[in-house]
């Protein structure tokens, strides 16, 4: 039983995420009257998570982010400038090869997630918030590397969307990280 409940167990994480940004810019472009658009393609950010392993071969998790962008648009009136928040919650399950908790587990992941934009956009001496959520889906793979007997390091690659036309939010979410295992 060494082995199996090695790889057991609660694990509470934290990464440093980076987020790259496919179509921020484009719809940004898509507002009437604006040109010159410009967004950050590539949003840092940062990531935690709890998981559960309840096999050798499977992980439930739950997991909260949070990155931050810029946008700019020239208008009719001037040049419009947002700060963008990025955030979100949801839940994903990892399945990969039996892990015997001595080595590397690679897995592949899938998620759901709950995600929120808030932005202020700022035009001149104007300011308006603006509030957008969505629920997001997530397909990725990864691995957790062990480096002590309760920490692991994680290395993972997710993709992310609602799969719509205008999908500002579709995404890569790079993630670097240490795993605690209880």
């Amino acid at each position: 039983t060494g082995a199996s409940s090695a790889v057991s167990g609660l694990s509470l994480g934290a990464s440093f995420d980076l987020r790259q940004m496919f179509n921020l810019e484009d719809v940004v472009g898509l507002v009437p009257g604006g040109s010159d658009a410009s967004a950050t393609s590539w949003a840092p950010g940062f990531g935690l998570n709890l998981d559960y392993k309840g096999g050798r071969m499977f992980s439930l998790g739950l997991e909260g982010g949070y990155s931050s962008m810029d946008t700019e648009l020239r208008l009719p009136e001037g040049l419009q400038i947002g700060d963008l928040r990025y955030y979100e919650l949801g839940g994903n399950v990892k399945v990969g090869p039996p892990d015997d908790g001595q080595g590397i587990w690679p897995y592949v992941t899938f998620g759901l997630y709950a995600t929120w934009n808030k932005a202020d956009f700022t035009l001149g001496n104007q300011t308006q918030y603006v509030l957008h959520k969505t629920r997001r889906d997530a397909i990725g793979a990864g691995f957790d590397h062990p480096l002590k007997p309760n920490v692991d390091l994680r290395v993972e690659g997710r993709y992310s969307s609602t799969f719509e036309d205008d999908d500002a939010d579709e995404h890569f979410n790079w993630k670097l990280g240490a795993i605690l295992k209880f």
